[in-house]
């Protein structure tokens, strides 16, 4: 087998494994979220969020900012179009304006 063969090989799989530890983190610690914590709590928790959500202040409803994990090009698109909902797929943290944990929400499964 060609060297370049056998390195592009070594390289999808070290980035599969990467990949697949980074998500296994959020899902293994999902439960240990708790109201109140900081942001900088749940990203040692969770890991890095796949994005972050500026919601609007609007109808009354103080603006907030939504952490999400597990997010695809899909979930992305629909967090840009409409910052209030929050995709079955991902889960979802929500601070408020002191950074601080106050709802929560795991993958909704169909």
């Amino acid at each position: 087998m060609p060297r370049h063969v056998a390195l592009v090989g070594l390289w999808v799989l070290v980035a599969s494994l990467l990949l697949g530890s980074c998500t296994a983190r959020w899902q293994e610690n999902q439960d240990r979220v708790r109201v109140g914590m900081t942001q900088a709590e749940v990203e040692e928790l969770l890991g890095p969020p796949s994005s972050r959500v500026n919601v609007p202040e609007f109808a009354g409803s103080p603006a907030y900012v939504r952490w999400q994990w597990n997010d695809n090009l899909s979930t992305l698109a629909t967090g840009a179009m409409y910052p209030d909902t929050v995709p079955d797929r991902v889960m979802a943290v929500r601070f408020d304006a002191d950074g601080r944990v106050v709802a929560w929400q795991p993958p909704r499964t169909p």
